[in-house]
């Protein structure tokens, strides 16, 4: 499960578990990792895994998630109504079921502490970012940030911190860690770093 599917489902599993539900969400070490930190959790052996789980095979995976949900009384969905009628009621007329909105989740976490020690540690701390913010104009900043799934090209990135630079405006990027850039790119956005340093905020992984 990548992180921006594992950071909603743990935090729709708190809330459920607060209404007396028992969650279990199914990864594998590493991802497990990155939400340890905001969960209270309990070992289960391999013995006690579900039986489908210790082979590979997506489509008897899918096959089961569709039995599942045939057998449903509905679904629950990380939004909420007024962001997205529409959708939400185009699900259910679909799929012929109740959709119950619970989103979002995240506002679930009441500290800072908590919604940050969520997915990956990054460079920059959230109480450091925050301070960062709170020396900004209010709408001022840009914020630049494209998932966990795309990874864009090393003349791209220099594309955007050059956008970034010229635009004059406040900014932070969130990226990727260093493991996911050549040397060039990591050079680049160094020298970025420093040719906007007070302006700009770049964050990327456990380290630059």
């Amino acid at each position: 499960m990548a992180q921006g599917h594992l950071i909603p489902a743990v935090d729709t599993a708190l809330l459920l578990a607060t209404h007396g539900a028992v969650c279990t969400i199914v990864a594998t070490p590493a991802t497990a990792a990155r939400g340890r930190p905001t969960v209270e959790r309990f070992e289960v052996t391999r013995a006690q895994a579900p039986g489908f789980f210790r082979n590979p095979g997506w489509e008897k995976f899918a096959d089961d998630v569709e039995r599942a949900r045939a057998e449903a009384d509905g679904v629950v969905m990380n939004t909420f109504l007024e962001m997205e009628p529409e959708y939400v009621s185009g699900y259910a007329d679909a799929r012929g079921m109740k959709v119950w909105t619970v989103g979002p989740v995240a506002l679930y976490h009441q500290s800072t502490a908590t919604l940050a020690a969520r997915g990956n540690a990054a460079a920059i701390g959230a109480d450091e970012c925050l301070q960062w913010l709170d020396g900004k104009e209010p709408g001022s900043v840009v914020y630049v940030s494209f998932g966990s799934i795309v990874h864009p090209e090393e003349k791209q990135i220099v594309e955007l911190g050059l956008g970034l630079e010229a635009s004059g405006q406040p900014f932070i990027w969130a990226g990727k860690s260093p493991d996911h850039h050549g040397e060039a790119s990591l050079a680049f956005l160094r020298e970025l770093e420093a040719r906007t340093a007070g302006r700009g905020l770049i964050i990327r992984g456990q380290k630059f």
